[in-house]
């Protein structure tokens, strides 16, 4: 029984072509397309769904203000800074003006 494997595959390899000239044989075409997200069924239904509506609650008057608080104090701290860079930059270019 052994025997009748070998040989068997035996011939199973004489008939395989090598992988260089399988490569060689088959011709490859570059196929490129848009596959959907969702077949035609499913994206019907997705689209019949209703979306949930929002409660908005209006937001106390006191979180408002300290919001507004926060950003005035980030746009000062952010123009002090500025003037404070524009400052150093300028005695930095004055000086080497005065000293050439």
């Amino acid at each position: 029984m052994q025997d009748k494997l070998n040989e068997s595959l035996g011939d199973l390899e004489e008939g395989l072509p090598e992988p260089s000239d399988l490569l060689a044989t088959l011709q490859w075409r570059r196929r490129e397309e848009i596959l959907p997200l969702l077949n035609k069924e499913e994206a019907q239904e997705a689209a019949k769904e209703e979306t949930p509506k929002l409660n908005l609650k209006p937001l106390p008057t006191e979180l408002k203000y300290t919001y507004e608080k926060r950003i005035n104090n980030a746009l000062l701290l952010y123009l002090h800074l500025l003037l404070l860079l524009r400052r150093s930059v300028y005695l930095k270019f004055s000086r080497g003006v005065r000293k050439q």
